[in-house]
């Protein structure tokens, strides 16, 4: 089975946010299509015979997710939004003021906390040393001849 190119659907939107028009339901299916070219994309995403890697159900929810967000959004880039009547006045700031759609980290590292039993999520890891010479060896991460 390949990567869906989809992991939820507009009706599935609709259940889990609010009422959509048929406009904003057709932009919600091919939002969710492009979230689940997001979550395909994620190294790992497949295994090594091209099945997903991910639990669906957890893909389900992220591309919710991801899809409400870029939906809450105006979409005309406004970052914040000012109004003033009668000594009265209000702002409103808008985190994606584009309608972006995008996965948080969190999201990545809940989807790669689901990968398939056995399966690493990570293929080695390496610690960084500091640069920070140690008494006594000149010749530790420096390019000098000092001693103490």
């Amino acid at each position: 089975m390949p990567l869906p190119d989809s992991y939820a659907t507009a009706p599935q939107l609709v259940t889990y946010w609010k009422p959509l028009s048929a406009t904003e339901q057709a932009r919600a299916t091919a939002l969710l299509g492009r979230a689940a070219t997001l979550i395909n994309e994620i190294p790992g995403a497949a295994d090594e015979n091209g099945e997903p890697a991910f639990s669906v159900k957890a893909c389900e929810h992220v591309s919710l997710d991801m899809v409400k967000r870029a939906m809450l959004s105006r979409g005309d880039g406004v970052i914040e939004h000012n109004a003033e009547m009668l000594g009265m006045s209000g702002t409103d700031k808008f985190v994606n003021p584009v309608g972006n759609l995008y996965l948080t980290r969190d999201e990545i590292a809940r989807l790669k906390d689901t990968m398939a039993a056995g399966r690493s999520t990570q293929l080695f890891s390496l610690t960084p040393t500091s640069n920070a010479r140690v008494p006594g060896h000149p010749w530790n991460y420096q390019n000098s001849s000092q001693v103490d």
